[in-house]
């Protein structure tokens, strides 16, 4: 009796080592499917003169109230560019000390804006010139004075990205300065914002850099000063391009969002 206990429960383990040692049984992974994204001209690329862009979800049975919500949006994208960030003065000099810098662990305080009148003036002054609906959102072209865009809208979609947004880095051409980056996120919102703060990043280290080799290569206490204060004044930057690349996994929609800034070099 005992030798068939013994027996019986060696069985036992030895099931319950197989069952352990058994692998999962492994989800089928639905690769992303690629959508469509129709979007006006002035969302590919803006107009000359300052416009930017409004979201917010789509609200049909308050639209007021949703073009509302984009124009703040619109205001405090635009207020973001107007006054993007800001760098200490004791941060330029400290970096010009070191032999060696990982820019990667430099952090810039990327703000809504340092001129908060700046805010509040654009969401009252901002006028929609255009808008459409998609996806349940509602994305609208705001300026500052009254305009007209031509109305034909283009697929985009994440076939067909274009070749401006892989960059992902700062560039310049002669005397224009820009920042290209992208964000996935689920909601457009949140891509679109963190886009922005990526680029507005690149531009503070970009400058940042130039002044840290400015202030290095001279002991003129004037021409350091000079080069200080063109980095801690953020210059205005524009919103130049833009696209929009809409994915579906699982029945969940993400998007993500391609950006390019421009400022002067």
């Amino acid at each position: 009796m005992r030798y068939l206990s013994l027996l019986s429960l060696l069985l036992i383990l030895l099931v319950s080592a197989c069952a352990k040692n058994r692998a999962p049984l492994q989800k089928d992974i639905v690769p992303p499917q690629h959508l469509a994204f129709d979007a006006p001209g002035w969302l590919w690329e803006l107009p000359a003169g300052g416009y930017v862009i409004g979201i917010t979800y789509a609200d049909n049975f308050y639209s007021d109230g949703a073009v509302d919500f984009a124009r703040d949006f619109a205001a405090v994208s635009l207020s973001r560019n107007h006054s993007s960030y800001i760098v200490d003065k004791e941060i330029v000099l400290s970096l010009a000390m070191q032999e060696e810098i990982d820019w990667a662990k430099i952090s810039f305080n990327v703000v809504v804006s340092s001129d908060i009148g700046f805010l509040y003036r654009a969401s009252a002054g901002l006028k929609m010139i255009d808008s459409y609906e998609i996806n349940g959102y509602l994305i609208g072209l705001f300026g500052f004075i009254d305009g007209s865009v031509k109305p034909e809208k283009l697929s985009m979609n994440s076939t067909n990205i274009p070749d401006w947004s892989a960059s992902h880095s700062v560039y310049t051409n002669g005397k224009t300065l820009y920042s290209v980056a992208s964000s996935h996120q689920a909601s457009l919102m949140d891509a679109w914002n963190m886009a922005q703060e990526l680029a507005l990043r690149q531009i503070a280290q970009y400058r940042l850099q130039n002044v840290v080799a400015v202030v290095r290569a001279t002991n003129d206490i004037m021409q350091r000063n000079i080069a200080i204060e063109t980095v801690t004044r953020s210059q205005n930057v524009y919103l130049d391009k833009s696209f929009i690349a809409p994915f579906k996994q699982d029945n969940i929609v993400s998007y993500k969002v391609f950006l390019q800034l421009k400022s002067v070099k």
